[in-house]
Formats: C-alpha cells, sequence, structure tokens
C-alpha cells in the first residue's frame, strides 16, 4: 500500500511585490520507500516536494491577506529516462491547484498554502513544470469568507409535527397518490391536500471537501459549493386541492434529486459552478460510495405548503435547440484489496463491449467526450486494449502494486449513427493469473432536444451560472408536452410558460 511522502522545505514566504516566481530544480530521481516497495520518481530539491496518488506536487506558504491567482505555468518534457515508476494514468490533463487560506498561528500572521501539480499529461507525453508565479489581488481573502453564507432556511422544520421518510432511486418527478399514502399507513381522510408538504434537500453525496467556497487560481474565478443550512422544504404540485380533501383521483408530483451526480468536479467542461476536486480519478460520474437512495420528509399538520410557481420570461433572440446528455455505467461490487473507496464491477473474461445509444444521430462537427476505467489485479506483465469506436489504446499493468488503474479517455470526432461502443480484450499471455476488472465507462454527447413523449431532463453545459445572462430552449415534438419545469434550484422548482404559439414547438 502506498502512502502519502512529504519532504518539507518549511519556509514562510513574504510576498512584497505583486508577484513571486517559484522556480523548480529538478534533479533526477529519488527512491520512496514505502516499506512494502520502493519506488523511483523524479525529484526537485529546492521547494517542498509531496508525491500523492501517484503524482508529484510543490507545495509553498506566503504571508498574505489578499487572494492571489497562480499562472504563468512553465513546462517541459520529462525525459524518458526519469519517468521510473510514474503511471501516466495517475497524472492529471489539467493539473491540479489548491490555495487555502488560514491564520498561521506561528508566524502569528493571514497566510496561503499553495498547492501544485508538478507534472501533466499532453497527448500521452508527461510534462514537468518548471516556473510558475503566484500574484496578489486587490481582493482581501476575508472575502471569502463572507461569500460563504449558506442557503435556505436555517430553522429545523422537525422540531414539530409528524413526518414520514420516502426514498427515491434516481432523479426525477415523483407522483404521491392516495393509494400510495394508504399503502404506507396514513390515514387520507385525516389529510387536507392543502397542507401536503415535501422536505429534502437532494441526495447527491456531500462534498468531501469541507471548503465551501473556492477561487480558481489561474483564472481568480470564485465559486460557491453551497449547503443548506437545515432541511428544506420543496415546491410541488398538488392537484385537487382546492376543496380540502385527498379524493380518489387527487395527486402530488415533486423533482427529487437521485444519489448519483454527474460533471460536479471537471472546469474543463462548460461553465457550471463545480465543486473542488479531491479525487485522484477526474471522470465526471459521481456515484454516491454512501448510500442508493435519496430522502425526502412529507408533512400534513404544520400549515400550508410549498407549491410550484410560473415563469413566463421573454425570449432571447437564440434558443438552445441541442443539449448536453450523457450515459455511464459505474459497477460498485468489489473493493479488492478490502481498503480505500475504488470499488469495480465484475472481472472481464477475455473480451468485454459496451454500446450506448443516442436517441438523435451524432453529428460529424460534434465532439463526443469518453472515458473509461479497469482496474488490474496482479496483473504484472498483462496488458488490456480499449477501443472507442475505433480509437484505439493499450495499457499495460506498470507497477509493482497488486493494482493498477488503467484509464482511457478522450474524445472522438467526426461521428455519425447512434451508437458508441466501448470494447476491452484483455491479453494475460505474459500472465495467465492476471484479472482485469471494469469499473466505469461514461460518454457525453449532444441531442437534438426533441421530445420523446416520456419524462426527459436536458440541460446546456455551456450556460454560465450567475451571470444574469437569458438563455432560451426551444422543444421540438412538443404537442404531447404537459408541462416543462425549470429544476435548477432543486428546492424551488418552477413551471415554465410556452412562449411559442405554434403546438408542436415548446419555447422558454
Amino acid at each position: 500500500m502506498k502512502f502519502k511522502f512529504y519532504i518539507f522545505v518549511l519556509s514562510i514566504i513574504s510576498v512584497f511585490g505583486y508577484s513571486q516566481k517559484i522556480t523548480l530544480n529538478w534533479e533526477g530521481n529519488k527512491e520512496m520507500d514505502y516499506g512494502t516497495e520502493k519506488l523511483t520518481y523524479p525529484f526537485f530539491t529546492n521547494q517542498s516536494y509531496r508525491v500523492e496518488s501517484g503524482s508529484i506536487f510543490v507545495h509553498t506558504i506566503i504571508k498574505t491577506n489578499s487572494q492571489i491567482k497562480i499562472g504563468q505555468l512553465v513546462w517541459e518534457t520529462l525525459p524518458v529516462k526519469d519517468i521510473k515508476d510514474l503511471n501516466i494514468n495517475n497524472i492529471s490533463t489539467n493539473p491540479k491547484i489548491n490555495v487555502n487560506y488560514y491564520f498561521n498561528e506561528s508566524e502569528n500572521a493571514e497566510s496561503a498554502g499553495i498547492s501544485v501539480e508538478a507534472l501533466k499529461v499532453e497527448n500521452n507525453k508527461i510534462y514537468k513544470l518548471i516556473s510558475f508565479n503566484i500574484e496578489q489581488t486587490s481582493k482581501n481573502a476575508s472575502e471569502l469568507k463572507r461569500t460563504a453564507a449558506k442557503l435556505g432556511t436555517a430553522e429545523n422544520p422537525l422540531k414539530s409535527g409528524n413526518f414520514y421518510k420516502i426514498k427515491v432511486d434516481k432523479s426525477g418527478i415523483f407522483k404521491i397518490t392516495k393509494q400510495f399514502l394508504q399503502q404506507n399507513g396514513i390515514n387520507v381522510n385525516n389529510i387536507n391536500p392543502k397542507n401536503f408538504r415535501i422536505y429534502g434537500n437532494g441526495g447527491l453525496m456531500l462534498p468531501e471537501f469541507n471548503q465551501i467556497v473556492y477561487t480558481d487560481p489561474n483564472t481568480g474565478f470564485r465559486t460557491v459549493n453551497p449547503k443548506y443550512d437545515a432541511l428544506q422544504e420543496d415546491a410541488i404540485q398538488v392537484f385537487g386541492e382546492d376543496d380540502g380533501v385527498w379524493n380518489d383521483n387527487d395527486y402530488a408530483i415533486f423533482y427529487a434529486q437521485g444519489p448519483n451526480g454527474y460533471n460536479l468536479f471537471n472546469r474543463s467542461n462548460g461553465n457550471g459552478n463545480k465543486r473542488k476536486e479531491y479525487r485522484s480519478d477526474d471522470s465526471n460520474n459521481l456515484i454516491n460510495i454512501y448510500e442508493d437512495f435519496s430522502y425526502y420528509f412529507i408533512n400534513f399538520d404544520i400549515g400550508p405548503g410549498k407549491r410550484v410557481q410560473t415563469a413566463n420570461t421573454e425570449l432571447p433572440q437564440e434558443l438552445i435547440t441541442r443539449y448536453d446528455d450523457y450515459q455511464f455505467i459505474n459497477e460498485e461490487k468489489f473493493n479488492l484489496i478490502k481498503l480505500g473507496r475504488i470499488w469495480t464491477g465484475d472481472v472481464i473474461p477475455g473480451n468485454k463491449t459496451l454500446t450506448f445509444n443516442t436517441r438523435s444521430p451524432m453529428r460529424p462537427e460534434d465532439v463526443i467526450r469518453f472515458r473509461t476505467q479497469v482496474i488490474s489485479f496482479n496483473a504484472q506483465s498483462a496488458k488490456i486494449n480499449f477501443d472507442v469506436n475505433g480509437e484505439k489504446a493499450e495499457r499495460p499493468h506498470l507497477t509493482t502494486d497488486s493494482y493498477d488503474t488503467l484509464r482511457f479517455e478522450g474524445g472522438l470526432f467526426g461521428q455519425s449513427g447512434n451508437s458508441v461502443k466501448f470494447t476491452y480484450t484483455t491479453n494475460t499471455s505474459a500472465n495467465p493469473n492476471a484479472s482485469f476488472y471494469f469499473d466505469y465507462a461514461e460518454v457525453q454527447y449532444k441531442e437534438d432536444l426533441n421530445f420523446n413523449n416520456s419524462q426527459m431532463n436536458f440541460r446546456e453545459y455551456d450556460i454560465t451560472e450567475g451571470s444574469g445572462g437569458l438563455y432560451g430552449f426551444s422543444i421540438a415534438n412538443g404537442a404531447a408536452i404537459d408541462q416543462v419545469w425549470d429544476v435548477s434550484d432543486v428546492t424551488n422548482a418552477k413551471r415554465v410558460t410556452n412562449r411559442n404559439s405554434q403546438n408542436n414547438i415548446f419555447n422558454f
């Protein structure tokens, strides 16, 4: 098992000018002794050096009460002779940069801890960081604390009244009927549907990084990872509530967020607010590893509930007619070494094929994002070949560890048709005892915004959240559409109005 290895050159750097240049003096390689194994990595001597998750980071601390940006990163190709035990699959294509503001008690000063990944991968080549600049801005770091306000109401709604806990396994609009309530032991005759309430904050796994404000050091763009201060009431619709009686045909509908998410971290995938990255795996799909369901709470006895409001906004000139869709398979069945957070699917028996089908044909100008990961186990000298719609790669088990993470990602261009096919072929001729376990596969693509006569969800990742910009959508084949909800805020769903007079086009 690998542990983090630290060599600290701990010095507090006082930044007197606007910019401070940090230079790394790479000097060959250094052997790390982890007790059970020894690994050799490229090494620099003049800065704090850290090996984590198979990549290399530089760490430094400066005294400052200003927000800072990291810029002017200079890279050079890492010579092949210095790669040694580095695994290209453990190194980021977008190097991780972290700035943490805090009060340094030993120095009695406001400080910033800076961590920069000193390696990156481009076109299957490894590059090493030669230098970067630390630049102070005119903004005070304390402003970050002021923007970290929590969302929604702070009062605990569970302090009075009777509540019933229900669960959902995916995101979507759910229906609660009289029969459902009766089957769960609720006396519907005592319910005034006007008082029907639903509470829930969504079911995504909570951010494991507890800092809710993140400033991108490269751009200075601040992202707030919002957190609710208490359980929130959700906006719902109740049909037949006007008479104050829950009749046989009355029902309620509400939007619930399921336990799993997508594109929560990737800052190069659209313009939305993102969480701070803490994982060594940059996949877009995120499985809640602690819970298979999301939970919501219903109540009938503390007064009239919150209802979905109608939004009727003027249209912008340009309307979005294609949206970003995705599919993924992530099977969480086995933990191969009974340790850590990597869980896999079944072993690949020689070869495996997965096919993701799109509703509308792919266009040649589209970029189809794909990513997949396989875990090799006791597979030294063995390898696996990937093929995604003709894009091919070979990944050998390179480390001396019992397991290795083997990834293949990229973009497909010039595609047509309606399918993206993943093919996995193992080669264990040099090690018949090797095993390769499927972990996940994901694909992201553009879909035509056509109503498919069933409940559907859609989003556009290029929308800049919080910008105040006006965006419009146009849904074709919309004659059978009953309603369209905007669920950008999961607790305050809004019903949008069709601004198009044509029955078969829904514009909002």
